[in-house]
């Protein structure tokens, strides 16, 4: 999420979710809103460059806060309406703006062009910010293809005649800043799945990122020129697939789709499933695929599974695992860098000089980029003769001042790591969501008793509770509360009821262990009660 403020107005940009670790796979990370909120007064705008979960995927949190109108191109409009469909908002009661390529968009002091940019979506803009104080061009998540699948290429003549005015500043994405050249077509994706379905003799499974429509377009394309059916899988596959058809930007005879249900008696020679799970997400289709637990697709020999993805940086151990566990179901699988299956959406350091040439602009602030990117940027940018001090390298929450042409970092924000937690937001602790993980894994039991402190004895049974330990639960709550009576049959007298506490945990942790191989949380209440 990136603002844009002037004296009068604030422009919300982009509003997404990222995942804070593949060990918390149902936990999503979102900016911090507070700023926001505390000017919502001010705010006009929110404009969206594209579709991608780490650009809208946090809309309905924002929107609970504060009502703005929506700005963003037809498919990306779309794809904000099924994301509020999802947390029960209604589009009704939501402004929605579709952006027209030749339109000024007048919001107070300020007003806004956009530029279409080639991404792994179609319908990717980036956007031209004019101030009262200067301009501003933001790239937006881009590449340039000379071939791009719907054959829409960036639009060089009008970015170039926006640039011509003087641009102050360009923020622009360096994802690829460390690769060399530029970033390929996304046709050579598609001139190699031709090639693999071609050789293939067997079912084909392939997965790549719901959203990638132009990928899933060549993966359909392949399969009807070899006289393949295709079925969709997976809840995001579905719902993107449905969005996509539905405003046009994918096609596709209905005769050659087919349903879950019919893939049983289809011949798997002629079989093409295109599905979900390219990141080894662990409730993904193509995992429960590899885990050899999904009801209606199990692996045979003569498959071949297509990952046509690169892992997301932290998600690599889950991608081998999953690629692994087919091969040993005796699968053939093509993924990166082994073969050439995926191209990346991002533009590379070819593209990124390119951009910057085009532009032309005083001063240069990267984004999407760790630090060391951020150096291979300045590297970069130097190279092209600019200054370190027309080279902005700004952290998260850095307020960027832009004041006659000249751009300087002037303070910081304190950024809160926010999570959705439901329909509501609260702030990331780390500890308190590794111990959420242990008890998901491990299981939690829960021990309430009252004792007699003098004669150390239980005067009533003790009431125990366990959780996620499935088919055991009663064997090893009986365990536990015949554990606990022998523990104060045979232990000398303890007054301090923590220490009592700790020790029965300790006691109680053994057996588990000792009798399931399992650590679970244990949470022990200890009541002293005199007996008469």
């Amino acid at each position: 999420m990136t603002l844009f403020e002037s004296e009068r107005s604030l422009i919300v940009l982009d509003c997404g979710i990222k995942f804070p670790d593949p060990s918390f796979e149902s936990s999503l990370l979102t900016a911090d809103f507070q700023y926001v909120i505390d000017k919502k007064d001010k705010v006009k705008a929110l404009f969206i460059t594209h579709g991608h979960e780490d650009h809208i995927g946090a809309i309905p949190f924002l929107l609970k806060k504060v009502n703005v109108p929506i700005y963003g191109t037809k498919l990306t409009l779309g794809m904000v309406r099924a994301k509020l469909k999802d947390y029960k908002i209604s589009s009704k009661d939501v402004t929605f703006h579709e952006i027209n390529s030749n339109e000024i968009i007048f919001v107070d002091d300020m007003f806004v062009e956009s530029f279409h940019v080639n991404h792994s979506i179609p319908d990717g803009v980036g956007y031209a910010i004019h101030t009262p104080h200067g301009t501003i061009i933001h790239s937006g998540d881009f590449k340039f293809d000379q071939t791009p699948i719907d054959r829409k290429t960036t639009e060089y003549n009008k970015l170039v005649s926006i640039s011509s005015k003087g641009i102050d500043l360009l923020m622009l994405d360096i994802t690829n800043v460390e690769r060399e050249g530029f970033t390929p077509s996304e046709r050579v994706v598609g001139e190699k799945f031709f090639d693999v379905f071609r050789k293939v003799n067997g079912r084909i499974i392939l997965t790549t990122f719901a959203s990638n429509i132009h990928r899933v377009q060549q993966a359909i394309n392949a399969s009807i020129a070899f006289d393949r059916k295709f079925c969709i899988l997976g809840k995001s596959m579905i719902n993107t697939v449905s969005i996509a058809k539905e405003l046009g930007y994918l096609s596709f005879p209905e005769e050659y789709q087919l349903k879950q249900h019919e893939l049983k008696n289809h011949p798997l020679e002629k079989t093409t499933i295109i599905t979900t799970g390219s990141q080894g997400e662990p409730l993904s289709v193509l995992t429960r695929i590899a885990n050899n637990n999904h009801k209606d697709v199990k692996i045979f020999p003569n498959d071949t599974v297509i990952i046509s993805a690169s892992p997301i940086p932290g998600n690599e151990t889950l991608v081998n695992k999953t690629i692994n566990k087919l091969f040993k179901l005796g699968a053939e699988v093509l993924y990166e860098p082994n073969h050439r299956v995926h191209v990346s959406g991002h533009g590379s350091k070819e593209d990124i000089k390119l951009l910057i040439n085009l532009v032309k602009p005083k001063n240069l602030l990267p984004f999407h980029g760790e630090f060391r990117h951020m150096k291979h940027f300045s590297d970069l940018a130097q190279s092209l003769s600019y200054s370190k001090e027309n080279i902005i390298l700004a952290k998260n929450g850095a307020v960027v001042e832009l004041n006659n042409g000249e751009v300087k970092i002037v303070d910081e924000i304190a950024i809160r790591n926010m999570i959705a937690s439901g329909s509501e937001i609260i702030e990331f602790n780390k500890s308190s969501f590794l111990e959420r993980k242990k008890i998901s894994d491990e299981g939690l039991i829960l021990i309430s008793l009252t004792f007699d402190p003098e004669k150390f004895k239980i005067l009533a049974e003790p009431r125990i509770k366990t959780l996620g330990l499935k088919n055991q639960e009663n064997i090893i709550q009986k365990e536990i509360e015949s554990a606990i009576y022998s523990f104060f049959l045979k232990s000398p007298k303890i007054e301090n009821t923590q220490k009592l506490e700790d020790k029965i945990s300790n006691s109680i942790k053994e057996l588990v262990f000792s009798q399931y191989r399992k650590y679970p949380a244990i949470f022990i209440q200890a009541i002293k009660l005199n007996s008469k």
